[in-house]
């Protein structure tokens, strides 16, 4: 996570710099899609970003990411039940804990 994150989203949100304006993450994506996925799956409200990064969008995996301290997050239903979906449909999980990476 970045060095702004905090327990109510960006510290800096309205300072933000530009390629943080830009950045757009899977539930932001939907949202000018056809599989627009619900408010509760919005990072500010649900604590997990669900990314493809750059150069991955076409390899099946999806980093799922959350700040240390807030791995509960993880276990949510509503990510629960995202996470559980993505699996079923053949996506791989990693998820993103601060510097940590593991496969979900």
């Amino acid at each position: 996570m970045c060095q702004h994150a905090c327990a109510t989203g960006c510290e800096i949100y309205e300072n933000r710099p530009q390629s943080c304006r830009d950045y757009r993450c899977i539930w932001l994506q939907s949202q000018s899609g056809p599989g627009v996925l619900p408010t509760r799956l919005r990072p500010d409200r649900c604590g997990v970003i669900f990314d493809q990064p750059d150069g991955l969008e076409n390899t099946g995996l999806v980093v799922a990411r959350t700040a240390p301290g807030q791995e509960e997050k993880l276990r949510g239903s509503a990510v629960a039940a995202f996470v559980t979906e993505l699996k079923r449909v053949g996506f791989r999980i990693v998820v993103r804990v601060g510097d940590n990476w593991r496969l979900a």
